[in-house]
C-alpha cells in the first residue's frame, strides 16, 4: 500500500492537517532515500536511512518525530494485511532533554491584545483569530475548522472538533465575545467557515496565510515570532487555566488531550509567594 493510501485514511480519521503534513514529509522522505515505495523496504535499509539521518546531525527531537511516523505508517500496513511485521518497531526512540514549556507571561498577552484592531476585514480577522488562539487553547487545525454554526452566543460557548473527531466545548469569554461580534460584521455571509479568505471570498482560510497572520501581530506587539507560534498560545492557555486554581485535570479537559502527561507537558507551574513560602519555611 502506498504511502498516499495512508495519508488518505488518516484525512478520513479526522487528524489535522499539521499532522498529516508532518507525516507526509517524514515518509517520503524515508521513500526517496530508499529509492521504491517505502512499503517494500527492509529492516536494514530503514536502519542506515535513520543511520544517515544522524550523520546528517538531525536532532534528536526531529529523528524521534521521523521514526515516530515510520512506526505508525508500518503499524498500519501489518493492520491492514499488507506486512506481516514493522521493521521499525524495535528501534529505540532517541531520547529529549524535557524543557520548560514556552508559554506568553501576562505583559506578552497584553502587548498582543493591545496591537488588534476591528476597523477593517482584516484588522477584525486577525482580532478574533488571537482571541481564539489566547481564551480557548484551541489547536491552529481547529481554529481554522470552526464555522458559525458551531458557535452559540447565548451559551457561551463553541463545539470544537478536535483530534480524532473527539468534540468538546469551549468557554466564550467576555473578550472573546466582542471579538466575535465585531469579526460578523465584516464576514460576507454570516455562516459556513468562521475564517475566510476575503470579503468577496467565502472559502475557508488556509494554514500557511492564518500561520503568517498570527506573525504579523506577535512581531507588532514586539515579541519574536519565531519563540511565540501559534501553539505556544495553546500552552500559555493551559498555564492559565492550571495556575488560575481550577487545576490540572480542568486544564486537561479543556484542550481535549486525552492523558494527563500531555497537559503537563503543556503547563509552567507559576512560582507564586505562597510557593515561596512553603519553601522557604523548610
Amino acid at each position: 500500500m502506498t504511502v498516499a493510501a495512508y495519508l488518505a485514511e488518516l484525512r478520513l480519521r479526522g487528524y489535522a492537517a499539521t499532522h498529516i503534513v508532518t507525516a507526509r514529509n517524514a515518509l517520503t522522505r524515508a521513500e526517496r532515500f530508499i529509492g521504491r515505495e517505502l512499503h517494500t523496504a527492509t529492516e536494514a535499509e530503514l536502519l542506515v536511512y535513520l543511520q544517515d539521518l544522524q550523520g546528517r546531525r538531525v536532532l534528536p527531537i526531529s529523528l524521534r518525530g521521523y521514526l515516530v511516523q515510520l512506526r505508525g505508517y508500518f503499524a498500519w500496513l501489518v493492520k491492514r494485511g499488507h506486512r506481516e511485521d514493522n521493521p521499525v518497531l524495535q528501534f529505540d526512540l532517541p531520547k529529549v532533554d524535557e524543557t520548560l514549556p514556552v508559554y506568553l507571561r501576562h505583559a506578552d498577552v497584553q502587548a498582543v491584545l493591545k496591537a488588534l484592531r476591528v476597523d477593517s476585514f482584516g484588522a477584525a480577522r486577525d482580532n478574533v483569530m488571537m482571541h481564539l488562539l489566547y481564551y480557548t487553547g484551541m489547536r491552529a487545525s481547529e481554529v481554522l475548522a470552526l464555522t458559525w454554526e458551531a458557535i452559540d452566543l447565548a451559551d457561551m460557548s463553541i463545539r470544537v472538533n478536535g483530534k480524532g473527531r473527539r468534540w468538546r466545548l469551549a468557554v466564550i469569554t467576555t473578550p472573546l465575545a466582542a471579538a466575535l461580534v465585531a469579526w460578523a460584521k465584516f464576514h460576507p455571509t454570516g455562516r459556513g467557515p468562521l475564517l475566510v479568505c476575503g470579503k468577496g471570498d467565502a472559502t475557508a482560510l488556509g494554514y500557511q496565510t492564518f500561520r503568517y497572520r498570527v506573525r504579523s501581530v506577535v512581531k507588532r506587539a514586539g515579541l519574536n515570532p519565531d519563540t511565540y507560534t501559534p501553539h505556544k498560545f495553546r500552552h500559555t492557555f493551559a498555564t492559565a487555566v492550571a495556575n488560575s486554581g481550577l487545576g490540572i485535570d480542568v486544564a486537561k479537559k479543556l484542550l481535549g488531550h486525552r492523558q494527563l502527561d500531555t497537559t503537563m507537558r503543556y503547563v509552567h507551574a507559576e512560582l507564586g509567594d505562597d510557593v515561596r513560602a512553603a519553601i522557604n519555611s523548610l
